[in-house]
């Protein structure tokens, strides 16, 4: 169940989830993730999200009993190490971005804005009243090539508290989502490494 809280805070503000109203309900419960009744609402609403049945198969790979451990959610958003390549919510990303690239011929512009739906990293080297400079480690798409850049950008602060220069962040849709440890970073750019290559040469 420690898994609820992730699970959110990588889910929230994404996609339809506006519209939807699936963001009220995850930034309540991000705010009071302590009561029964608003984690039994998010356990409902994700288990309807693609992700989910991911995590069902992580969850046997890895040997838990909960889909929403937080070990297995974090090893769907942020890979761990061991689980397979078409587990991790980048792979998923990359495969359904390369099928309308080249279904739908789409330009590069389409094809760098939904690479913003990737789980991406980057070290913070200024912090703003609601925004953090970082380097960001990131995907684009040149040229007919996938490219990896390290560049600065502005990413909206987010979910992190009591940020400082020199952290670390993860990144989703240009908005921080939490402090995460160098092995953590180095992990998820070998997951995302990985994932594409698993999605070009498939």
């Amino acid at each position: 169940m420690d898994g609820l809280r992730p699970a959110c805070l990588y889910s929230v503000c994404c996609a339809m989830g506006e519209v939807t109203g699936v963001d009220k309900v995850f930034l309540n419960f991000l705010k009071n993730s302590d009561e029964p009744e608003k984690q039994a609402q998010v356990r409902d609403i994700l288990t309807r999200l693609k992700q989910f049945s991911s995590y069902g198969l992580l969850s046997g790979s890895m040997g838990s009993q909960d889909v929403f451990s937080e070990e297995v959610v974090r090893a769907y958003w942020l890979g761990d190490g061991r689980s397979s390549l078409i587990l991790t919510h980048n792979y998923q990303v990359l495969k359904e971005i390369e099928t309308m690239r080249k279904e739908k011929k789409l330009p590069a512009r389409a094809v760098n804005r939904l690479l913003g739906c990737l789980v991406s990293f980057g070290e913070i080297i200024e912090v703003n009243s609601d925004k953090l400079l970082v380097l960001h480690h990131s995907l684009s798409y040149s040229n007919r090539f996938y490219v990896w850049r390290n560049k600065k950008q502005g990413v909206k602060i987010g979910f992190v508290a009591n940020p400082k220069p020199g952290d670390l962040v993860s990144i989703h849709y240009s908005i921080a989502r939490e402090l995460i440890t160098r092995s953590q970073a180095r992990l998820l750019g070998e997951n995302t490494r990985k994932a594409l290559f698993g999605v070009l040469g498939s």
